[in-house]
């Protein structure tokens, strides 16, 4: 009677254990699904609160959302210079040396990446800390921490140079005139029709 009580009480927490795997699994995919939908609602939202701008200015949307999607276009081009750390005739905007392997790396990307192979280093992850390590850090969690600072320093210098850079700054202002010059090439918005 012993044997069969254990057999049945490991059949349930199977069950239990199967159930609560297709439950988490069935949740998993319903919420991916819900965060998928809202993020195209948010974004229908904005693409609506951008036309009904345009029309605001009597700027007819269907010429002026191509307008603004080219100067978004053009600002991520001028973005992707802090992230490559290179101005356009190749010449750098800001680099770091990896500590590791002593190679130069270039811009924002450069800095995650010096970042990264540095807690590699430290040998992060850090193992969970010890009743005798409590209340102060590992050699590990030091470590992760001067090349966390070292990291964000690395963004910090890539950043300023990015905003006082002239180059960086003419094809901003470029960005913001040929936006202006597209909207100015649009008709006015047509009038909407008064329903009876």
């Amino acid at each position: 009677m012993k044997r069969l009580g254990v057999a049945c009480f490991v059949l349930v927490a199977s069950a239990a254990v199967l159930i609560g795997g297709r439950f988490a699994a069935a949740t998993s995919t319903c919420m991916k699904n819900a965060t998928a939908n809202r993020a195209a609602c948010k974004a229908q939202c904005d693409d609506d609160f951008q036309a009904a701008a345009f029309m605001c200015r009597n700027i007819d949307p269907a010429c002026g959302l191509p307008c603004l999607a080219g100067r978004q276009a053009c600002f991520d081009n001028v973005q992707n210079i802090l992230a490559a750390g290179m101005l356009p005739d190749n010449s750098v905007l800001c680099s770091t040396t990896d500590t590791v392997t002593g190679q130069t790396l270039y811009g924002t990307n450069g800095c995650t990446a010096e970042l990264q192979g540095a807690k590699t280093a430290c040998g992060a992850p850090c193992p969970t800390p010890t009743p005798s390590t409590l209340g102060g850090e590992t050699a590990c969690q030091q470590c992760v921490d001067q090349a966390q600072v070292a990291g964000l320093e690395c963004r910090d210098a890539c950043q300023d140079a990015f905003r006082s850079n002239t180059t960086v700054i003419a094809m901003k202002k470029s960005c913001h005139n040929g936006f202006m010059a597209c909207v100015h090439q649009c008709g006015p918005a047509a009038t909407p029709t008064p329903t009876p």
